[in-house]
């Protein structure tokens, strides 16, 4: 038959219970495809349910779902779609570098604010869009902590907060090169400022001891 286009099915008048539970709530939703849209953007979503009468859609994680046609709201119309299907074609990481996403790497220096009970990246990530001098945020999924960070911060990969899960998303992927490019040059002509310096003091020194021979003598 060959490779056959992989197809999400949408499941009418159903809820989803169980899996991982309930990420977050989005309000003003105007259809299954937008709030299919939200849950493709936000870390670990993996399925959803629309309840149009109140135009909100329920973002789910985990994968075991308990289908439920039986409930008040199902009844009212609630669909509900298990996203087994890839958006893009390549793995999980080409997705998140589409994304501007940086796994266990932090935003380090630029702090513009720190705000606490942050469940998911995306969450985080909408504060910084609100905030006009946010280039980026880095999310701590264990204490749920959110940092927006300015032009001046710059990607790291080697401090123990990267290392313990930390992940960053910019708003432009390009910005945090640029900026990982000038703290790069910045080290490098620290080192090179104080080797010079160091080279300096050696030949102070060894005209010092020059002098000093030329006394004895």
């Amino acid at each position: 038959d060959g490779d056959k286009e992989c197809v999400d099915v949408v499941m009418k008048n159903t809820v989803l219970h169980g899996g991982a539970g309930e990420i977050e709530q989005k309000r003003n939703i105007d259809s299954l495809a937008t709030c299919v849209k939200k849950c493709r953007k936000t870390n670990q979503c993996s399925a959803v349910t629309f309840i149009p009468n109140k135009e909100l859609c329920l973002l789910k994680a985990g994968d075991s779902f308990v289908i439920n046609t039986n409930c008040k709201t199902a009844r009212d119309g609630a669909q509900s779609q298990i996203l087994h299907c890839n958006e893009e074609k390549g793995g999980e990481d080409e997705k998140d570098e589409k994304k501007c996403v940086f796994k266990n790497t932090i935003l380090h220096g630029g702090d513009i604010k720190a705000m606490s009970d942050m469940k998911t990246l995306q969450c985080c990530f909408d504060k910084c869009l609100d905030c006009t001098e946010c280039v980026g945020v880095t999310h701590y999924p264990e204490s749920n902590t959110c940092l927006l960070a300015n032009k001046d911060a710059y990607l790291d990969t080697e401090c123990e907060s990267a290392k313990a899960g930390a992940i960053t998303q910019l708003i432009k992927c390009d910005e945090g090169k640029d900026e990982k490019k000038k703290s790069d040059k910045k080290k490098k002509k620290k080192k090179q400022g104080k080797d010079k310096k160091k080279k300096g003091n050696k030949k102070d020194k060894n005209k010092k001891k020059g002098k000093e021979k030329g006394k004895d003598k």
